[in-house]
């Protein structure tokens, strides 16, 4: 079995709080566009 390397493991936890915290900031910075007003 093969054991990863502290690398790997950095760059696999890098990228596993990179994409969901990536998403959150887009939601918060767009969270205006995405209510939804309907017309009168």
């Amino acid at each position: 079995m093969i054991r990863p390397d502290g690398r790997r493991l950095r760059r696999g936890l890098f990228v596993a709080l990179l994409l969901p915290g990536t998403v959150m900031a887009m939601l918060w910075a767009l969270q205006r566009q995405l209510i939804y007003f309907p017309d009168p």
